[in-house]
């Protein structure tokens, strides 16, 4: 019996070669494909979340000089409720007056912290522009414009004597400058 012979011929070797040369070249490509893709979810992933801590850090810059205002403004208002009042001795009438300094100097206190956050809400404004949200940049303007407006309408020069004849009024104009800046904020967020 004749053994059979293991030569091959050129075609065989070539078909071999490129069946093993192209299921590489197919395999690298859908690989590349793969790690392409996870990359760019990657990047995509890492810059919302940088996106989402920008606009909370902003969110709470502007929390922070509200609550600021809304203290200062609650403080002077408790002040001119009960400045009038007359108590019924003299001990009672200086404990009285020593709680009234007291609520005079948290306003101070919280009228400092108000100014101390105009710097940042200015920076906070700044990430907004750089994030290409000029509508929320419109809307920190205007909420840090009427908390001003509305601490200047106090006339407040750190003594007992100041108005607080606007503050339901200054009120509703803040609430409803604040709640469009959040609700801009809001949108910033769910963008894409």
């Amino acid at each position: 019996m004749a053994e059979p012979t293991l030569t091959l011929t050129w075609i065989q070797v070539a078909d071999d070669a490129i069946k093993i040369v192209g299921g590489g070249l197919i395999g690298g490509l859908f690989a590349w494909a793969v790690a392409w893709h996870n990359n760019k979810s990657a990047l995509r992933k890492i810059l919302f979340e940088r996106k989402a801590q920008i606009l909370s850090d902003i969110a709470k810059i502007h929390e922070e000089h509200f609550q600021a205002y809304y203290k200062f403004s609650l403080n002077l208002c408790v002040v001119a409720e009960e400045k009038s009042k007359k108590m019924s001795n003299e001990r009672a009438q200086a404990i009285h007056g020593a709680l009234l300094a007291n609520y005079l100097n948290e306003a101070i206190r919280f009228r400092l912290q108000m100014a101390q956050k105009i710097p940042e809400t200015i920076y906070a404004q700044s990430q907004l522009m750089l994030l290409g949200e000029e509508a929320a940049v419109k809307k920190s303007q205007h909420l840090v414009k009427v908390i001003g407006d509305a601490d200047q309408s106090f006339k407040f020069n750190g003594s007992d004597t100041f108005d607080v004849s606007n503050f339901e009024n200054d009120a509703k104009i803040i609430g409803q400058a604040r709640e469009a800046f959040f609700k801009e904020l809001q949108q910033a967020y769910h963008k894409q």
